[in-house]
């Protein structure tokens, strides 16, 4: 799972239990126990959950931008007294290209002798942006929407846009635009683009937004250079 800084979100809260008596132990939670809600960048196709059990869950999903085969939603296990199953359970996901960040519950129905059961839930968030790390993020409505954009001195000439993504990419610039890049296009992973501005001479300050796309998302980018001082 991908490390976001972002602002708090209020947790969903996950339900977990366990008993202890001297015929039998049951527990379910995740591990750590603390990493739902996930977050995702629109290209991601692919995570993972870890679960700690004791027993045999079946597993729902509240929405279908999600799934998750058959042979983890409902694995084979056996209960065993003091026997205790660290599981990764996959997770895929559809690209989200729907402009909007979206929210979905997976929930993980416990059950297990002596009447135990338990109803777990962890839930996923995938942002509609692409993951940019150069220029830093703005997060606004509750880290729902996020915007990217750099704002340089006038006599700057050079800067540079890194993100990482999942498949090959491509970026857009207007004509005519203060901004140019080294290389328009180029493989999935960590990237850095050099950019080269020209100097604003002018007393307004100049805007320019480029565009970030790979696996059919589109991130602007703006870039703002201040006026020239005055003498």
């Amino acid at each position: 799972m991908k490390k976001l800084i972002i602002p708090v979100f209020a947790a969903l809260a996950m339900l977990m239990a366990s008993c202890e008596k001297d015929s039998y132990y049951h527990t379910f939670t995740f591990n750590p126990y603390y990493n739902s809600p996930g977050y995702a960048y629109a290209d991601q196709t692919f995570d993972t959950i870890r679960v700690v059990t004791t027993d045999k869950y079946v597993v729902t999903l509240d929405k279908d931008w999600q799934s998750i085969a058959s042979e983890y939603a409902k694995p084979n296990i056996k209960y065993i007294y003091g026997g205790i199953y660290n599981l990764n359970v996959p997770v895929t996901f559809s690209t989200n290209t729907t402009g909007e960040s979206r929210t979905n519950y997976i929930f993980f129905n416990v059950t297990g002798d002596d009447d135990w059961s338990q109803r777990a839930t962890f839930a996923y968030t995938q942002f509609y942006w692409l993951d940019v790390q150069i220029p830093s993020p703005r997060y606004t409505n509750s880290g729902k929407d996020c915007t990217f954009e750099r704002v340089n001195k006038s006599v700057t000439t050079k800067d540079s846009l890194c993100f990482h993504v999942e498949k090959d990419w491509t970026l857009s610039i207007p004509s005519g635009s203060f901004v140019k890049a080294d290389t328009l296009a180029g493989p999935a992973g960590n990237n850095k683009v050099y950019l080269h501005l020209s100097p604003n001479m002018t007393q307004d300050t100049l805007v320019s937004t480029i565009t970030l796309q790979s696996s059919g998302v589109e991130t602007p980018i703006t870039y703002k250079q201040a006026p020239a001082k005055r003498d």
